[in-house]
């Protein structure tokens, strides 16, 4: 079982138009050196260093070290359990179906918090009344209004008739996200 701290904190390292532009190059299969990923992303080396370090601790990336030069490639086999669930849809999202950045920054945005996921999975579980919600999740009202209006900009949750519930379209990296929350502990 995916902890909820997981799932939150992954989301919020992908949360990062640098760091999916990186994943998107490095995922068409190339093994590259933090010099050749800097100058393609027009970034400097410190901050492209910074970014693939963080894709590595994430389980996503493989580091290889080749004399004084450090490549990064994509991880065949990440040991994370929450990687290993989401490569392929999000890979599908970046790659295959060439996907646009701001477009999984949103969906990635709607996990980088604890609340939202705990809001996700109570949701998942059934449509909820505002009061409910709050009490489900321990959430003081004036929070659960900030967190339900990004879950709705993000076109994650609807109201209708004072009920609040998911919206059932999405990608398949969003219902893999989705389905992670409701069995989380």
């Amino acid at each position: 079982m995916i902890k909820n701290i997981i799932i939150w904190k992954t989301c919020r390292i992908l949360a990062n138009e640098s760091r999916l532009r990186i994943l998107k190059r490095l995922m068409r299969g190339a093994e590259l050196c933090v010099t050749e990923i800097a100058d393609a992303e027009e970034i400097t080396p410190v901050v492209a260093s910074q970014h693939l370090r963080m894709l590595h601790e994430l389980g996503i990336l493989k580091q290889t070290r080749k004399s004084k030069w450090t490549f990064y490639s994509m991880d065949a086999a990440p040991e994370s359990m929450l990687i290993q669930e989401i490569h392929k849809p999000l890979e599908r999202e970046l790659v295959r179906k060439q996907g646009q950045i701001p477009e999984l920054l949103k969906l990635m945005t709607a996990f980088t918090h604890p609340r939202r996921v705990e809001i996700i999975k109570q949701l998942a579980k059934s449509p909820r009344t505002f009061n409910e919600l709050t009490s489900a999740c321990a959430i003081s009202p004036r929070a659960m209004i900030r967190h339900l209006s990004k879950l709705q900009s993000r076109n994650f949750i609807q109201l209708n008739a004072d009920v609040y519930s998911l919206l059932p379209k999405g990608t398949a990296l969003k219902k893999r996200l989705v389905a992670m929350c409701q069995q989380s502990q």
